[in-house]
């Protein structure tokens, strides 16, 4: 997608320990939400977000909205849905405000928008609804969107339901509006920061954190190994929501995550790198279990439909891809949620710090 990302950085790194430092590399396939747990750990640990993150926020997150009613438009060509006679040409107003802000200057103002009504109209048709509601159970017709598509799908109703705000000129997002807009890691972000977790005998200790999060697209993928140098942790990040999603190249998504994981774990540099699994979009997955049965796309899955059952199942899916005698910690979260990404976070500390202490024989 066509946003590119402002920059700044995290705290000031302090004199510490050299047995406190870690190094993080923050990896997965594209849309398994990475940049935003990346996020959280500027909110909750650096410096959050500066005026000029949330000046180009603000521009993305309208780009985001227009992004969105072209995907639904599209869908319900491929789908024969149709719309209200007076909404077939709504499109066309709106298509020309994308392609303005898709050439902007992300660091210029963003482009002043005159199409709102347009968009308002448009969200509420019974046809683009209809549509929408299509793509986020990811029923057929669905699949033919990218990975950063079904991203704007899930996040759709959240902007579009606060159009009255958006449109405002004074208009500033909220830490959950930037957690919400969606943006492809196309290069790599790094940040330092400083948190205190309890190490072996129980005691707080301060953790200096180095986490750098590399782009996730199929092309990218290839150089993730040059940032194996001195590793202490992967943090490998899945959607547990994606299990009946179809890729482009028309494998099952959430399988080709467990894939992707084993090719990591054989990873020269890698091997020796504890292997945490984030398994995201948990309250996704939950919603979309209402409606579709795991059994339909893993065969080898036997029990009910439950939340809790699903989870381990794809818990035990992750675990199963190591076996050099080193264990795959599997944690589930939702990466929009702060205060759980806290203790998701200090949770990953604490394992990392533990095993760093515990290879130095140092229980102290």
């Amino acid at each position: 997608m066509g946003c590119g990302q402002s920059s700044s950085g995290g705290k000031s790194r302090p004199s510490e320990v050299k047995t406190n430092n870690v190094k993080l590399l923050l990896l997965g396939s594209g849309g398994v939400g990475k940049s935003t747990i990346f996020k959280q750990m500027r909110i909750l640990y650096a410096s959050g977000f500066t005026d000029q993150d949330r000046h180009w926020a603000k521009g993305c997150i309208t780009e985001n909205i227009l992004e969105v009613l072209e995907d639904l438009d599209a869908l319900t060509e491929d789908l024969d849905i149709d719309l209200l006679p007076d909404n077939e040409e709504l499109m066309d107003e709106i298509k020309p405000a994308l392609l303005e802000f898709r050439g902007r200057d992300v660091n210029a103002p963003p482009p002043a928008i005159t199409v709102w009504g347009a968009v308002e109209k448009l969200w509420a048709d019974p046809g683009i609804q209809k549509a929408y509601k299509t793509a986020k159970s990811r029923s057929v017709g669905s699949n033919s969107m990218g990975a950063e598509s079904n991203n704007l799908i899930d996040w759709a109703s959240y902007f579009l339901a606060k159009i009255d705000e958006l449109k405002q000129p004074d208009y500033v997002p909220t830490d959950d509006d930037i957690l919400r807009l969606r943006r492809a890691t196309t290069d790599s972000d790094r940040i330092e920061y400083d948190m205190q977790v309890k190490n072996m005998v129980g005691k707080s200790s301060p953790l200096h954190v180095s986490c750098t999060d590399v782009g996730g697209q199929a092309h990218e993928q290839a150089e993730w190994s040059k940032h194996a140098a001195n590793l202490s942790a992967i943090l490998y990040v899945a959607n547990s929501s994606a299990y009946n999603i179809a890729q482009q190249d028309g494998l099952n998504m959430l399988k080709a995550q467990i894939k992707l994981l084993e090719t990591v774990c054989k990873t020269p540099g890698f091997t020796e790198a504890i292997v945490i699994v984030l398994l995201n979009k948990i309250d996704l997955l939950e919603e979309r279990l209402q409606t579709v049965k795991v059994a339909d796309f893993f065969e080898d899955y036997d029990d009910d439909n439950s939340l809790d059952s699903v989870k381990d199942f794809f818990a035990n899916k992750f675990k199963a891809v190591r076996n050099d005698g080193q264990n795959i910690n599997v944690i589930e979260t939702t990466a929009t949620n702060t205060k759980l990404m806290e203790e998701v976070l200090a949770s990953v500390g604490q394992a990392v710090m533990q095993k760093t202490l515990a290879d130095a024989k140092y229980f102290g």
